[in-house]
């Protein structure tokens, strides 16, 4: 702690960025040792708990896993155990003599913008949390109307998975599309079958980490690729769920 306590509080600490997850961080007993060390932490969980008027705080230690991973949990339960990490290391770092210094800047993937808002003063954390538990509810609501899936392809470039995705897509007459860019080398890709991932016709199948060789588009080389099944409810970044946008603005 003693030479993360320095980065934190000494001349790099303007150079601070904190960037919160989103769905598919979540496991069972996450934030478990952080509500047991630290008091701080102990008040975002009683106050998450208050606010829903339900144990989450129990959800995220003990599961079971299927309730926490279901969509309209697993946000409000990675909002906090975010907001939770966060308070714990602005107590630490008072506590051994420092003046907490706010990073300078904020970011988040998907849900984790709403933790961010809350980091950056800019959304109350009571507030956020009814906001996702709302989202939520209204992502599984869709995902219940029309289930769906996601996976995270690894290794192929935009271009090449577009095609897998057509050619699946025309193959199984299921909806196949690509659903979120996160960098060139790590595409989302959704369909409307839950985490059956179609792309199975190029050996891409949905276990929890599959290697494969998939072929390019027309007249390119054959490339490697991973595949990792994401725990979400739906299939979210899409128009598949776009009922649940209109819903909640």
């Amino acid at each position: 702690m003693s030479v993360a306590t320095a980065e934190l509080t000494g001349r790099d600490a303007q150079k601070l960025a904190y960037v919160f997850p989103g769905q598919g961080s979540q496991y069972v007993g996450m934030g478990k040792a952080l509500y047991e060390a630290s008091s701080a932490a102990r008040r975002v969980f009683q106050q998450a708990d208050e606010i829903l008027g339900f144990k989450l705080s129990q959800l995220c230690f003990e599961g079971p896993a299927d309730e926490l991973e279901d969509t309209i949990n697993a946000q409000p339960a990675i909002l906090t155990v975010s907001m939770a990490c966060l308070a714990a290391m602005r107590e630490k770092i008072e506590a051994v003599g420092h003046n907490w210094q706010p990073p300078r800047f904020v970011a988040g993937h998907s849900l984790g913008e709403y933790t961010a808002l809350v980091a950056a003063g800019s959304l109350d954390f009571s507030d956020a949390l009814r906001l996702v538990r709302e989202r939520g509810r209204l992502m599984k609501e869709q995902g219940d109307h029309r289930p769906g899936g996601m996976a995270a392809v690894i290794g192929l470039g935009r271009a090449d998975l577009e095609v897998a995705c057509e050619r699946a897509s025309n193959e199984t007459g299921r909806i196949v599309s690509v659903a979120n860019a996160n960098s060139p080398a790590l595409t989302g890709t959704c369909n409307d079958t839950p985490l059956s991932m179609d792309l199975t016709w190029a050996g891409m199948s949905s276990g929890p980490s599959t290697s494969c060789t998939q072929p390019a588009s027309a007249g390119a080389t054959r490339r490697s690729a991973m595949t990792r099944s994401v725990r979400t409810s739906g299939s979210a970044f899409s128009w598949i769920v776009s009922d649940a946008e209109v819903c909640f603005r």
